[in-house]
Formats: structure tokens, sequence, C-alpha cells
């Protein structure tokens, strides 16, 4: 026996960080470090169906999932992504963990969509109770591009990065939005435009309203050091 969620179903039963949208029978984002947290009772496995929307000739976008507070495991988009869950009670972090410089994220439609998870037997999702929400704002360095080695999608790790790690330090809920390549004066990596443009909005065609958080931080300006600290001030 296996229970079906759709995304709808998922959203409704998960705390959701970062910035995620349903939309097309989709739960979808189009940045590297969202997070879907949920807790599943009543089932020893999920798996999760996503869709492998990466530029045709890049590499799979990834995906890290960890029960418990135990290691995070990363998956390729491209392969079934299941997962153990080895009590009766299992807090579950999904994390969207890699993609492309050339993944179109804003214009286009390639970033991360899950489209259905499935628990056997008869589990439930249940949404964790809500915590102090910071908001980071940033580049690559935020995203957690690069962390493991110079190959894109597989060596991202938002998992591991400074973001990464804080998450398991404090007892707040970090909430990351940030490009490759982004700063103030130089448009991000993906189609994305200079952070004015894309602080308030989801993508190109989306506003993103304002939502209630703790603490904002923003990290931006390593990407603007080619250009003149006069101009860097103005903007």
């Amino acid at each position: 026996m296996t229970k079906l969620f759709t995304p709808t179903e998922v959203a409704e039963g998960s705390l959701l960080l970062g910035r995620w949208q349903l939309q097309n029978d989709e739960l979808y984002t189009p940045l590297l470090g969202g997070v879907i947290k949920t807790i599943v009772t009543g089932s020893d496995q999920l798996t999760l169906t996503v869709a492998n929307r990466h530029h045709p000739l890049m590499p799979s976008h990834y995906w890290a999932v960890r029960v418990n507070h135990t290691a995070w495991r990363r998956y390729s988009a491209a392969l079934p992504i299941e997962v153990a869950l080895p009590a009766e009670r299992n807090l579950v972090e999904i994390m969207t963990a890699g993609n492309t410089d050339l993944d179109d994220v804003w214009s286009g439609n390639q970033g991360f969509a899950l489209t259905k998870l499935e628990l056997k037997g008869a589990g439930r999702l249940i949404k964790p109770s809500p915590r102090p929400v910071v908001a980071i704002y940033g580049d690559s360095i935020t995203a957690g591009c690069w962390v493991n080695g110079y190959g894109a999608s597989s060596d991202y790790r938002p998992e591991q990065n400074f973001v990464g790690l804080a998450q398991d330090k404090i007892d707040v809920d970090l909430a990351r939005v940030a490009y490759s390549a982004a700063g103030v004066l130089r448009p991000a990596t993906g189609g994305v435009p200079v952070a004015i443009d894309w602080l308030d909005h989801f993508n190109a065609q989306t506003p993103w309203p304002p939502h209630p958080v703790s603490l904002s931080v923003i990290n931006l300006g390593v990407n603007d050091r080619r250009f003149s600290e006069a101009d860097f001030a103005t903007a």
C-alpha cells in the first residue's frame, strides 16, 4: 500500500523555507537551498518524484535529504529518490541542492520542481511547529555553489556551506534567496537581473509579496568588485 501526496498536500503538510510556489501541478522554486521540512509518521519509506528541468547541455539537478538530523544524502534528479524512514515519527528535510549557471531560472522554468511524494503504508505528513525565520539574501557563497569542487551541480553543497552549517547551530529556521554571481551592479547567472530586481520577485513574471521574518541578512557585493566604489555606493 502506498499513499500519494500531491504538491498542494505536501505544501500544506510542510514548512517551506525559501521561495516556493504551487504552479502547473508542481511545488516549484528557482533557488538553491530551498527546504521542504515535514514530519512523517506511520511509514518506513518515502519516495519523491521530481522534474529534472536542467539545461539540456548541462548536468542533472541534485536534491539532498536527511532524516532526524542525520547526515545529508544527495540524489540526482535523473534517478528515483527513495528514502528509508527508521522511526515511527521522522523529521524529514528535503533541499534543492544542485543546479548550473546555464539553467534559466528567471525567464524560463529550469528550477526545481517536486511533482509528487509517496509514503509506503498509511503515512501522514505533519507540519512542524514554526520557529523564528531568518532570511538570507546573497550570491553563490550563500547559495552554496562550488563548496565541494569545480563541477557545477554535483559539487554545489547548500547543505554544507555556512547557511547549511548555521541551521544546525541556532534555534531558528533559515530561508535563503541567493543566485550565483549576483550583485548590486552585476546580474546573476540563469538570466537573473541585478539584486534590486530579484529581491522582491520570484521570477521575471511573478512579484514576491513580503513575508514576516525575524531578521534579514544581506551578503552582497563580492561580485561587484569590478565596478567603482562610487558606482557601487550609488546603486
